[in-house]
């Protein structure tokens, strides 16, 4: 089956047809469709270079899959990706070679990321002694972009599927601050009184100033509820009337915070398929809105970082391509 005159598709494991084109024109590529899902988007491409690689290392073609042509190939490519090479060592971009999907995970070509408090703790070297780093590790939390290829045991994505989500894994070496990333498969101008008010905030503080004095004048009796996301919570626990709550996603002990009689939570992120989901229809729906205060190439990412640190009104976003 052919797409053009130039770039043949070939089903996953056709490598005779794919070798014998591919020896006949020079600099030609195949597109690598898998198999009964053409014309749905290609695996992955192989090239003329992929077939003398492999017969220069004495294997023989009429056993060689399409599949492991293109393994050989991506393994010896390389991404650019912000890294640290140790604790507290700065970030640099980097030439890094690109990751293979493993057991259930994709491969993903990654279009934008942002910065989160996560990724500066990170490279701060905060979380030593705390989770394992596989150095170089790659920053980055989140991400949005398409899916490049998928690896053993995933189904339910297809490459060339738009996809977002968050890495989690047991030790920090891959990250979304990277033209690509694995992941475990998904499925599918104004002032700071303007911005808070229009996020639905009828008074606001300065907060470089005497937060709990300035609440305490606006509600003398007290509050009844806190959003703890920065600063000292167990300040902000004064201004509660008891029986009060405070919800921190910065830390706060369950009990009652340093004998005071109100209720703290922690919260954590869950980024689970179904709050994915949910969190894709309320954006979709009109319902969620996430302010981004700046974009930043991908280059700029030790910029984006400290720009964090300073603070932000907004979410700091990362374009990789």
């Amino acid at each position: 089956m052919t797409a053009s005159a130039s770039t043949p598709v070939v089903n996953l494991n056709d490598h005779a047809a794919a070798a014998a084109y591919l020896m006949k024109h020079a600099g030609a590529t195949a597109l690598v469709a898998l198999d009964g899902q053409w014309p749905g988007r290609p695996a992955g491409i192989i090239t003329k270079a992929d077939i003398a690689r492999a017969a220069a290392a004495g294997q023989d073609l009429n056993n060689v899959r399409i599949r492991d042509l293109l393994v050989v190939s991506r393994k010896e490519q390389a991404m650019k990706a912000i890294a640290i090479d140790g604790f507290g060592a700065p970030p640099s971009l980097r030439d890094l070679p690109v990751p293979e999907p493993g057991e259930g995970e994709i491969l993903v070509r990654v279009r934008a990321s942002s910065v989160n408090g996560f990724d500066v703790s990170v490279a701060h070297g905060d979380l030593q002694g705390r989770i394992e780093h596989r150095f170089p590790v790659v920053l980055g939390r989140d991400f949005a972009g398409t899916v490049e290829a998928a690896g053993p045991g995933v189904t339910s994505l297809r490459p060339g599927q738009a996809v977002f989500g968050v890495v989690t894994k047991p030790a920090l070496g891959d990250g979304a601050f990277g033209q690509y990333v694995t992941a475990p498969a998904a499925r599918p101008g104004e002032d700071d009184d303007a911005f808070l008010r229009d996020l639905g905030a009828h008074h606001t503080v300065d907060h470089t100033g005497d937060v709990p004095a300035a609440v305490a004048a606006l509600r003398p009796p007290g509050i009844h509820a806190v959003v703890h996301l920065v600063g000292d919570g167990l300040q902000l626990a004064d201004l509660l009337l008891p029986g009060g709550r405070i919800a921190s996603t910065v830390g706060l002990p369950r009990d009652q915070p340093g004998g005071r009689a109100v209720q703290a939570t922690p919260v954590r992120a869950v980024p689970d398929s179904r709050t994915l989901e949910r969190l894709a229809a309320d954006v979709a729906a009109g319902q969620l809105t996430v302010p981004v205060q700046t974009t930043y190439p991908l280059a700029d990412v030790p910029r984006a970082l400290a720009d964090f640190a300073a603070g932000t009104r907004g979410k700091l976003a990362i374009t990789v391509a």
